[in-house]
């Protein structure tokens, strides 16, 4: 087994992120086909959508609709060229339905919600389950995260007990988010809700840019195509080549 890289989702991923998923062949839920439908389209509907109404074609033409124009992000965890495990952590407002399907108050925010990210499931490969995959995810997508300028995570791990299932433990345990760093804001009889502030990795001429009014409008990579950069070089690659952190 090589060491775990963490990707985060791209356009360029979708391929690899549906092949993972696909309920007919694919490994997230090769132990619960209950579940094989999801895609990981749960935290993206309203409640006022009758979850079971959606099919998994359904599902899937949506997700992959999502990630082709760069409106849905996670976290991809890779051995060589295998997904064997994803994250799905987001910037707040992308994901406006999550408190909803969580059943819990949205929790308070000393930033803009676009400053703030929710993790809200993980799913691991059944075979390289309790191998460090969640670990590497968390660890990697908060970085990544961090790196963004993004400020807090929140994360709503279940009271699962002595439960074994995976299904009892898709948003990650307890352990896990306070062995990096996480601290408890509240919790009810099914989940706690944790939250951990994040270091910005942003330089200081990075802020003045993202203050400037140019991350925050940019869409699209097209948008950052057609949109003239004046700034030096190196920052130009927020607008360019890494057009995503535009949309913190």
């Amino acid at each position: 087994m090589s060491a775990l890289t963490v990707k985060p989702l791209a356009p360029s991923l979708a391929g690899d992120f549906l092949r993972f998923f696909d309920h007919q062949g694919g490994p997230a839920f090769a132990d619960n086909p209950d579940w094989a439908k999801c895609y990981c389209h749960y935290y993206e509907v309203p409640l006022a959508i009758d979850w079971n109404s959606l099919t998994a074609e359904q599902n899937r033409t949506a997700m992959l609709s999502r990630i082709e124009v760069g409106e849905m992000e996670g976290f991809l965890a890779y051995d060589s060229a295998e997904v064997v495990g994803w994250m799905n952590a987001q910037p707040r407002h992308k994901l406006p339905h999550c408190f909803e399907r969580l059943g819990v108050a949205p929790t308070p925010l000393p930033c803009a919600s676009y400053e703030a990210a929710v993790i809200v499931c993980f799913v691991i490969a059944p075979a390289r389950r309790r191998g460090g995959v969640a670990r590497a995810l968390l660890h990697g997508g908060l970085d990544s995260l961090a790196s963004r300028g993004l400020k807090l995570v929140d994360a709503f791990p279940f009271k699962a007990g002595s439960s074994e299932l995976a299904a009892d433990h898709y948003h990650g345990p307890l352990s896990l988010f306070l062995a990096e760093g996480f601290s408890v804001l509240r919790e009810n009889d099914k989940l706690t809700v944790v939250r951990k502030a994040l270091e910005s990795q942003w330089r200081p001429e990075q802020r003045a840019h993202r203050a400037g009014g140019y991350c925050g409008v940019l869409s699209s990579p097209l948008d950052a195509a057609k949109t003239p950069c004046r700034l030096p070089t190196g920052i130009r690659r927020c607008c360019r080549n890494a057009w995503r952190c535009c949309m913190v």
